[in-house]
């Protein structure tokens, strides 16, 4: 579903944004005002943002849009509109800032995030526990916020 959703000739993914501005309401309550990209020559982060007065712009790595991987994107999304929800209430929201893993905090307690840093090998998650490596698995909520978009925005 993903791949097929690049946009040719911005190189933006309007679905994304659509899920982004989705997530942005329901879990921040923000009107989310912004674009993603997917950069060409991203090799060694996931994702990173730029923020211009009250817009963000959402840089993803593309390995991110392989289909086994929507809820690390999803993860990686709610992440970045963390920031931005921090950035705009004028907080924190540097990624080692305490005011960034309060709200970070609240999220994973609600089960919007799961806190858990995966890697991918693959196009398959990972997190590390004790030095095992264990498949990263969204979080029940994160389940049913992709089963409400989905509903909302291909019935």
């Amino acid at each position: 579903m993903i791949q097929t959703l690049l946009s040719k000739d911005d190189n933006s993914i309007p679905m994304l944004e659509r899920k982004t501005k989705f997530l942005a309401k329901k879990i921040c309550s923000l009107e989310y005002k912004g674009k993603i990209f997917i950069p060409n020559k991203m090799k060694y982060r996931y994702s990173y943002v730029i923020f211009e007065e009250d817009t963000i712009f959402i840089n993803l790595n593309k390995v991110l849009l392989h289909p086994n991987l929507e809820f690390c994107l999803d993860e990686i999304l709610i992440y970045n509109l963390a920031k931005y929800y921090n950035y705009i209430n004028g907080l924190l929201f540097n990624d080692d800032c305490n005011d960034l893993k309060y709200l970070l905090e609240d999220m994973r307690n609600c089960g919007f995030y799961s806190n858990k840093t995966f890697f991918i090998k693959n196009n398959v998650a990972y997190y590390k526990d004790q030095g095992n490596l264990i498949y990263w698995e969204p979080t029940i909520e994160q389940i049913e916020l992709n089963i409400e978009f989905d509903y909302q925005y291909f019935t």
